[in-house]
């Protein structure tokens, strides 16, 4: 019996750096289902090394793809995740920006990603007012030192991002991430000709 139960320790262990590989074929696969489905897999294994891979689906030309390789780095969140991240920011959809915003903001505050919302955000563009119905409360310790790259580009979906939704979550993630040096950004975000509700709130209570 202890000789099957080592066998079959061993034939699972041989097998799975093909398995991994397998996955990683698909990211270049034709299907876009399939890279998809491959991005998905690496952000549930959460290896670091897989990061540069899951960038280069950043310009998928599949909003899906592009979804899940963002919450797969956001999963993966090491200090890596960081710069693949804030080019997500860029990204022409406003559910994948405000998930690389989301993806900033948990790795200096651990927790603030919820698995049910981004999921509901990578797979079905989820409208986002219900957010900003309660106040948030939530702010980084005063010791942590947030990248100056990652401010800006927060800052640049705060005052450019492609839905007000997006701007306005943006807004609030400067002011949990103690970002004193967005205050112009803030402000110009308070002055945008697009006058909205949750925006201004957002960036008022940011400042």
């Amino acid at each position: 019996m202890r000789t099957l139960l080592y066998l079959c320790f061993c034939l699972t262990f041989a097998l799975w750096p093909a398995a991994g590989a397998d996955v990683k074929e698909d990211l270049r696969s034709p299907d876009s289902k399939r890279r998809a489905k491959a991005a998905e897999e690496l952000g549930k294994q959460r290896d670091a090394q897989d990061v540069p891979a899951l960038r280069g689906l950043l310009k998928d030309p599949e909003r899906e793809v592009r979804a899940e390789a963002v919450a797969a780095i956001v999963s993966i969140g090491t200090q890596h995740s960081l710069p693949p991240l804030i080019e997500a920011t860029h990204d022409s959809e406003p559910s994948i920006q405000i998930m690389a915003v989301d993806g900033l903001v948990n790795f200096y505050y651990p927790g603030y990603v919820q698995t049910g919302w981004t999921a509901a955000l990578k797979k079905f563009g989820t409208s986002v007012k219900g957010r900003f119905t309660e106040v948030n409360t939530l702010v980084v310790d005063p010791y942590v030192t947030v990248s100056p790259d990652v401010v800006a580009a927060i800052g640049r979906v705060a005052t450019g991002g492609t839905s007000l939704e997006a701007r306005g979550l943006a807004a609030r993630a400067l002011g949990i991430l103690r970002a004193r040096a967005a205050a112009p950004l803030l402000i110009q975000a308070l002055s945008s000709k697009e006058k909205d509700s949750d925006v201004i709130l957002e960036s008022l209570r940011a400042l």
